[in-house]
């Protein structure tokens, strides 16, 4: 007997005036895997994210999240934007930060203190509590950013770009705070990326979207040259090969 899947979207349109910026796209997402939506500017994977989210309603279609409205089950999901817009001055430690959204997620306050230490260092940044927001790097803001969406246990972790002009090295070490996430914790995770890199190295899924699906399924199976070329262009087909090749080494030396 077939299992429904933990994420179901199904004949999802969201149109704004006279454009459909999502166009009938339908996918499943399995509990515990890391998916990958990728797509040139403007394909609709923002919109698609928070459809997902239930911050937007499709025009048509819907989503199911373990069988249940998105929005009933918001609190089960942990968010991390692109970037995180804040005034510099704010005179607002790493500490102070995460206690807001500790006392909106519910923690008792006898709990926070060690929750939000535990989290910190969860995501590699320890002793950055007492720091004020403006200090931090761009990975460390990231990381911030991480651990207040998994203040508490969370079933899915929606990320919008994580890596935004964060350095190559902070990059991979953030993709790998993911995989970790996903594996130690089981936590399903929805990532928006631009890099085909990371969909080899990280997803266990993708999802090609430029407004309509163009593709979803294994990343190596799925992102076939023509899919690539229809979302970015012909130049991209001999880089794909490449990458396949270095991807399939990198793998193998990680295994080890």
């Amino acid at each position: 007997m077939a299992t429904t899947p933990f994420i179901r979207v199904k004949d999802v349109t969201k149109i704004y005036g006279d454009t459909a910026v999502v166009d009938s796209v339908s996918f499943d997402i399995e509990k515990g895997s890391i998916l990958a939506i990728i797509g040139p500017n403007g394909a609709g994977k923002s919109t698609m994210l928070k459809i997902i989210m239930g911050l937007l309603d499709p025009t048509s279609g819907d989503v199911s999240i373990d069988g249940k409205r998105p929005r009933d089950v918001r609190t089960r999901m942990g968010y991390v934007p692109q970037r995180f817009q804040f005034d510099e001055w704010l005179p607002m430690t790493v500490h102070e930060f995460l206690e807001l959204s500790a006392h909106v997620s519910g923690v008792h306050d006898s709990e926070e203190d060690q929750l939000i230490r535990e989290r910190l260092a969860d995501v590699g940044v320890p002793d950055v509590g007492g720091k004020m927001l403006s200090q931090l790097s761009g990975g460390q803001l990231q990381r911030v950013m991480i651990a207040r969406a998994l203040l508490t246990q969370k079933d899915i972790l929606l990320l919008d770009e994580p890596v935004a002009g964060i350095d190559v090295e902070g990059q991979r070490a953030m993709y790998e705070l993911i995989t970790d996430i996903n594996r130690e914790q089981g936590t399903t995770c929805i990532l928006i990326s631009h890099e085909l890199d990371v969909v080899f190295r990280y997803a266990t899924n993708v999802l090609c979207l430029n407004k309509k699906m163009l593709c979803h399924g294994l990343p190596k199976e799925a992102m076939t040259d023509d899919v690539l070329a229809e979302m970015y262009g012909h130049h991209t087909a001999h880089y794909h090969h490449e990458l396949e090749h270095d991807c399939d080494i990198a793998q193998k030396r990680k295994n080890t």
